[in-house]
């Protein structure tokens, strides 16, 4: 194991642009590492650490922070830290070099003899070729999630990522997809290393469920923190704040208020982005704060990116609302009475919209919505814009209750009814859905005691990984045939493998039936969803019943503006006449209009671009049609022996056969892959390859982060010359990844080829080439120690000549394209107060920032191959 020292430096093979590191801290764990030229702090568990010691060599030039230059004399150490000299006595201890310094030269591996395969050089230009394709990919980070390419999901990814610093509400209606909408903007950011620590906080129910959606569909690797966690944790390393262990944690919003202390640790940790599911949950009034919302308020306080999850933005009123508008932005939403009169214009701002709509050009439109919509913040979709939902068919079942029994007992006829239905319908799954965990306890215990069928149940007290495992038995085709969930327990939870839903003791509440009915209504639902209501007559749920399929239509379609209806209706529950359900009935149609005129045609119009979102669905499938990845990624399976069996035209299963690399992400079961969206999404247990995907980038990095194929000697009978050389630099930048220079400059390969006399020559062609002897041609002095150095250093203004217009090229794009953006931006802040100061002088200072990192990029000489004409040259 390597032992770390304070003031030693390292590189990280997996992130050479980084530059040098220095070892700022060491403990029998970790290592802290500094990068000072890109401005970043790495923590790396020792045994995993992907460091290589910085250690220059007799004869190396050498520079200094501040830019002394010295060649090498003499190398001594002293207390675990490198001491370089030179001849004239001058001395440069290791903690002292230039952070930008050059290591591992390929020259100096070539000129001692240590060449590697040519195919081994051609896979090492493979790989640096492939990391700047994928850094140039106007959809880098859409790529990797194996989700249905829906458009209005893809834009608000695009539209969200893209800013400065993203803090907004998703508030899709149920079945919209918000929870994929903000792992691909999670994903965006993650690739394009604008963030990397991340806290993810959802109610207790939904933990594993996210865990597993982020590691199945993103293939992000999420840390669960609980009490237990945090304990082992400090008992490892006492003192340390358990939460700075690791940069991605998914934790329950109710372990962090049910302990203070853990709250406390948690907000005082440096995280680059928050989101909260299920935020309707986070209750806030002038009077009184939730302990969820206080937390919430302390974490977005000091934290530069959030987004927040509900899909009832309005469920708990308008106070509510405010209150969630108010963690995005305080200074925006600073008082309630002040947003009540803004919120209360809509429908007039709107009405003006519309009446100039058709007239407006694409421009006018999108300064009229940026001038006047909520769009800057809330993004909420709805269904009637959409397409691919499945039809409600109600099936509301009254019942006589025989006189003297229970509701919930032995002879409830509507525990009768459900085992005649599953009886009728042996090939249906069926969710069936109550409002409480006693009362899932005796659906369930009917079920399997008069009945034979298999029954898979929980609720909000059970632990969540038999709720998991309960229902993934469920979403087995041959697993159970029931599912039984109760009000708070199914919150959140798909499950659109059944087309049958039973609802038992309905809420009042029409946002909460809705949240019912989306478990099984939602994109992706194959057939028609079935609701079947069975009633008692004579009660308090007929009287719901009424209300809410003849008032309000609500097992049929979706109902707006559930928080007015109740409020307005709740205290006539008890006794709905044909008077209540006609005043329902007026009022609602009154409601509806006013909140399509108003509120919701703003968020519509700016919530979802149809064009963008199809021109991004269109750039990813563009991608995905290219043979390139599957060609390179089998050429990289080839050299670190992986088997790859072909299964069909697109997919292979993959397992270790000669593998000699240990870091190579692979099992030893081995995996199934593939390069077709469709078939990823049909088959569960497929992955699905992109540019985006770890085992993509990390295989590229094993090689382009080591020594392998930096250097090699090869022979090619047909050239005219006698000896050439072809040199492959990389112009880089250093800069914090926040930045996200590579947008705009990724690491771009620069191949020179010159001959024997220095001239440039065509570098193209270099086929078939075979390995040669170095000592051949390296034996002659004046070769190994004049000629090669020579055409080693004619390459050099060459590259620095191609480099130059590519600077300039970056440069250049860069000031259009954010230049643009932040004048949009600096004349909306004067007509829309959505755009907050933070966002315009993050703007300014990338702009600035970027513009001084693309012009400092630096050339870095990465490999070089030697071709002669004859091995014995």
């Amino acid at each position: 194991m390597q032992k770390y020292f304070k003031g030693q430096r390292w590189i990280s093979e997996t992130e050479p642009e980084l530059g040098l590191g220095l070892v700022v801290d060491a403990t029998a764990r970790t290592v802290q590492v500094f990068y000072q030229a890109a401005n970043e702090m790495r923590h790396y568990a020792i045994n995993m650490a992907p460091l290589k010691r910085v250690r220059f060599a007799e004869g190396d030039e050498i520079e200094s922070r501040e830019g002394t230059r010295l060649t090498v004399e003499t190398i001594t150490e002293e207390n675990g830290l490198l001491l370089y000299g030179a001849a004239d006595g001058t001395q440069l201890i290791e903690a002292d070099l230039c952070d930008t310094s050059s290591f591992d030269r390929p020259e100096t591996r070539l000129l001692g003899g240590h060449v590697d395969a040519n195919a081994l050089f051609d896979l090492r230009v493979a790989a640096l070729n492939a990391r700047h394709r994928h850094g140039q990919l106007a959809v880098r980070g859409l790529l990797g999630g194996r989700v249905d390419l829906l458009p209005h999901q893809l834009y608000i990814a695009q539209e969200v990522s893209a800013r400065p610093l993203p803090r907004v509400l998703l508030a899709d209606e149920v079945g919209l997809g918000k929870t994929i909408e903000a792992c691909l903007v999670l994903h965006r950011l993650m690739v394009c290393g604008l963030v990397r620590r991340v806290l993810v906080l959802v109610p207790h129910a939904l933990v594993h469920q996210w865990f597993v959606e982020l590691l199945r569909r993103f293939n992000l690797s999420f840390s669960i923190f609980n009490e237990e966690r945090c304990a082992a944790i400090e008992a490892t390393e006492p003192g340390i704040n358990p939460f700075h262990d690791d940069q991605l944690i998914l934790s329950s919003i109710e372990f962090l208020t049910e302990n203070p202390e853990r709250a406390t640790q948690a907000i005082a940790c440096d995280w680059d982005l928050l989101i909260v599911d299920e935020a309707h949950h986070l209750h806030w009034s002038p009077e009184q704060t939730s302990p969820e919302y206080c937390v919430v308020e302390r974490l977005a306080g000091c934290i530069p990116r959030l987004l927040l999850l509900t899909a009832s933005p309005e469920q708990m009123g308008l106070e509510s609302h405010f209150a969630r508008l108010r963690l995005l932005d305080p200074q925006r939403y600073p008082d309630f009475e002040t947003y009540k009169v803004e919120h209360d214009r809509y429908a007039e701002v709107a009405a003006e919209i519309g009446e100039r709509l058709e007239t407006m050009n694409e421009q006018e439109r999108a300064e009229a919505l940026d001038r006047h919509g909520p769009g800057r913040v809330i993004f909420r979709n709805t269904r009637r814009n959409m397409t691919g939902f499945p039809k409600r068919i109600p099936d509301p079942i009254p019942m006589e209750l025989p006189e003297g029994a229970d509701t919930m007992g032995p002879e409830d006829p509507r525990l009768d009814w459900l085992l005649a239905f599953l009886r009728e319908n042996p090939q249906e799954k069926v969710l069936v859905i109550g409002r409480t965990r006693f009362e899932v306890s005796v659906i369930v215990d009917a079920i399997r005691n008069r009945s034979g069928v298999d029954v898979a149940h929980f609720h909000e007290q059970m632990n969540l990984v038999k709720c998991d495992r309960q229902a993934a038995w469920f979403a087995e085709p041959e697993g159970a045939r029931v599912m039984v969930v109760s009000e708070m327990g199914g919150e959140g939870r798909n499950f659109q493998v059944a087309s049958h839903l039973v609802l038992i003791d309905l809420p009042r509440d029409p946002e909460l039936l809705e949240q019912r009915i989306g478990r099984l209504d939602r994109i992706g639902q194959r057939g028609d969803v079935h609701i079947h209501v069975p009633y008692l007559k004579g009660t308090e749920e007929e009287h719901v019943v009424r209300w809410l399929h003849e008032g309000l239509n609500a097992f049929a379609e979706p109902v707006v503006g559930g928080f007015e209806l109740l409020e307005r209706f709740e205290t006539r529950l008890d006794d709905v006449t044909d008077e209540v359900i006609a005043e329902t009935h007026a009022f609602y149609e009154t409601l509806r209009a006013q909140i399509a005129a108003g509120r919701d045609r703003l968020l519509e119009l700016s919530s979802f671009r149809p064009d963008i979102g199809n021109d991004v669905a269109r750039q990813i499938n563009e991608c995905e049609q290219s043979t390139d990845l599957e060609t390179y990624l089998l050429e990289m399976f080839e050299h670190y022996g992986v088997h790859a069996e072909a299964l069909d035209a697109t997919s292979y299963h993959i397992r270790p056969d000669q593998m000699f690399d240990d870091w190579f992400p692979l099992k030893p079961e081995g995996i199934r892959i593939t390069f077709n969206r469709d078939e990823a999404l049909i088959r569960p247990d497929t992955t699905l390859m992109s540019w985006d995907h770890p085992m993509v980038t990390g295989a590229g990095e094993l090689v382009i982060g080591s020594e392998r194929g930096s250097c090699a000697m090869a022979v090619d009978p047909t050239q005219e010359t006698p000896l050439k050389l072809q040199a492959i630099y990389v112009l880089e930048t250093v800069a914090p990844p926040g930045l996200n220079a590579d947008r705009f400059l990724p690491p771009t390969p620069v191949s020179i080829t010159v001959n024997h006399a220095g001239c440039a020559m065509d570098g193209t062609g270099e086929r078939h080439l075979k390995d040669a002897d170095p000592w051949k041609l390296l034996e002659h002095e004046s070769i190994r120690t004049q000629m090669i150095p020579a055409m080693i250093e004619a390459t050099r203004p060459l590259a620095e000549q191609a480099a130059e217009s590519t600077i300039a090229d970056a440069r250049r794009n860069m000031l259009e394209t954010l230049g643009k953006e932040y004048q949009r931006l600096e004349y909306l802040k004067k007509i829309n107060n959505n755009i907050r100061k933070e966002e315009l002088a993050h703007a300014r200072s990338a702009i600035t920032e970027l513009d001084k990192t693309l012009a400092a990029a630096r050339l870095r000489l990465d490999a070089i191959r030697i071709i002669s004409a004859s091995q014995d040259a």
